[in-house]
């Protein structure tokens, strides 16, 4: 049986309901866009004499890109210094639109969440940056259809600080308990429940009713 077939759709909802759920929340990268980041360095080695090896390195370990998630430093500061930092040889211009277009759309997960959100609630709580925000409201408007849309450059938190969590729960008016939340990574899977929330990490082949099913 399919992981999306309609009876799996039933069951799922099934749960939720036996879960006293009565809203959902979901992380944007590696739930509903996938980032390509193989992509990306791709890009950056095409006008950069630095190996990959060096390249992911200072980009990963680049305190700036911590600033920029919170928005602490606007895009074109971070843009500027991450063109020097790299060795790049083209623009800051250049170098945003390349993280912009490492973000793909993962269309049957957004299709999955639309359908779910015909019967419940749904909000975003990401780690996310202004440019990303910009990428994925522009190409896709994936806020829209969404009642709650916490992103960490607006609220100056990043998951998982449970701040952010305790700010999505005061915008819904829902308890942790009522919550099912999606997430890639474990530590904001571990911080949602120890708050309370339903909460299931997500891996590439899953489906957001497959979480569902699963959860204990």
């Amino acid at each position: 049986m399919s992981k999306n077939h309609p009876e799996n759709t039933f069951k799922a909802l099934e749960k939720l309901q036996k879960l006293g759920i009565r809203a959902l929340f979901f992380d944007i990268g590696e739930v509903l866009v996938h980032v390509n980041k193989k992509f990306l360095i791709e890009r950056i080695k095409e006008r950069s004499s630095l190996d990959e090896a060096t390249l992911i390195e200072r980009i990963l370990g680049d305190g700036n890109m911590v600033l920029s998630h919170i928005g602490e430093i606007t895009d074109n500061v971070y843009f500027k210094h991450l063109v020097e930092l790299t060795e790049y040889s083209g623009t800051p211009a250049e170098m945003k639109q390349h993280w912009q277009n490492m973000l793909e759309l993962l269309e049957e997960r957004v299709a999955e969440q639309q359908a779910l959100a015909q019967h419940y609630p749904c909000g975003i709580i990401s780690n996310i940056t202004p440019y990303h925000v910009e990428a994925v409201e522009n190409r896709w408007n994936l806020a829209k259809g969404f009642r709650w849309v916490i992103y960490s450059c607006d609220v100056g938190y990043v998951k998982p600080r449970k701040e952010i969590f305790e700010i999505a729960l005061r915008q819904s008016s829902y308890t942790a308990e009522e919550c099912f939340f999606w997430d890639d990574r474990a530590d904001n899977i571990e911080t949602a429940r120890e708050l309370g929330f339903h909460a299931e990490q997500i891996f590439p082949e899953d489906t957001l009713k497959a979480c569902i099913l699963r959860h204990e």
